[in-house]
């Protein structure tokens, strides 16, 4: 998943370590009079470019109409008193945009905000609402993943998998293995996996959209990169239909098939989920 804020994020570690981020220039490099500027650096400059092509590629947010509908006084001390808690994505970027576009009439205005940590605040704000914002999506993405065959529905959080975590996968502890394809249909290049330790049983998501390795994870577990459906040591196969795979340690296996012996492999598809989890916990 891309996040539409990720180089105003990436920027967060530098402007927090960064102290200087950039200086008055009054004269040339022979001693002659300029007319005054901030020449900023490194990760403050990026900043700068950064709102610039935000502004580009998105026409539809109208700075001057979003801070006046959050009540934000358009002046250097109202968008400093503003409660960054309180603010939303779109106004945090209006605010940015504010100050960018108010620094072609009073130079030093981004530099000022810099000194005094208000664009470092909305930036973690900003953080804050994005990954919420992913973590949302992904929930909705696969609501219908967590009903069970009487079609209510399960609490089931489901987690980020990433590649920095794979590592730390302990494959005795995966009970359940669903993989998608990037030729299958649903929810393509993704793979879940159902994990039981001795606290309590996870569900993880990643995907080849979000720059999983998802070979890598599927050859950590099951120690093949191309698994022959029926010959897995200690697993078993079931086909969810349209090129979606499902792998499961065989004391599951009988239980599973009882479960959904009336089911198509769609139907299985929509109540893999619950029905993993609950055997998991169980076993």
């Amino acid at each position: 998943m891309t996040s539409t804020y990720k180089e105003f994020i990436s920027l967060i570690p530098a402007l927090s370590k960064d102290k200087n981020f950039g200086k008055w220039i009054t004269d040339d490099h022979e001693g002659n009079l300029v007319i005054p500027f901030v020449a900023y650096f490194g990760a403050a400059g990026q900043m700068g470019y950064a709102i610039d092509r935000f502004v580009d590629k998105h026409p539809e947010i109208n700075a001057s109409e979003l801070l006046e509908k959050h009540h934000i006084k358009m002046t250097e001390s109202g968008l400093m008193k503003a409660d960054v808690n309180k603010l939303d994505a779109n106004t945090i970027m209006a605010c940015l945009m504010w100050v960018r576009q108010s620094e072609r009439f009073c130079d030093g205005l981004l530099l000022e905000f810099l000194q005094k940590g208000t664009i470092l605040k909305w930036l973690r704000r900003l953080n804050e609402l994005d990954e919420e914002n992913q973590e949302g999506t992904i929930k909705k993405k696969h609501e219908k993943l967590t009903k069970n065959s009487n079609g209510s529905r399960k609490n089931i959080p489901i987690f980020a998998l990433e590649n920095n975590r794979i590592s730390d996968i302990n494959p005795k502890e995966v009970q359940f293995l669903q993989i998608c394809g990037t030729g299958g249909m649903g929810d393509v290049g993704s793979i879940y996996l159902v994990i039981r330790n001795a606290d309590d049983v996870a569900v993880y998501r990643g995907s080849i959209e979000e720059g999983v390795d998802i070979d890598a994870v599927f050859k950590k577990i099951l120690k093949e990169t191309c698994v022959p459906k029926h010959i897995v040591s200690g697993w078993k196969w079931v086909d969810l239909g349209m090129g979606n795979s499902l792998f499961m340690r065989e004391k599951y296996y009988d239980e599973f098939q009882d479960k959904t012996k009336d089911k198509t492999p769609s139907g299985i598809y929509r109540c893999w989920l619950a029905s993993a989890i609950t055997m998991a916990k169980r076993n």
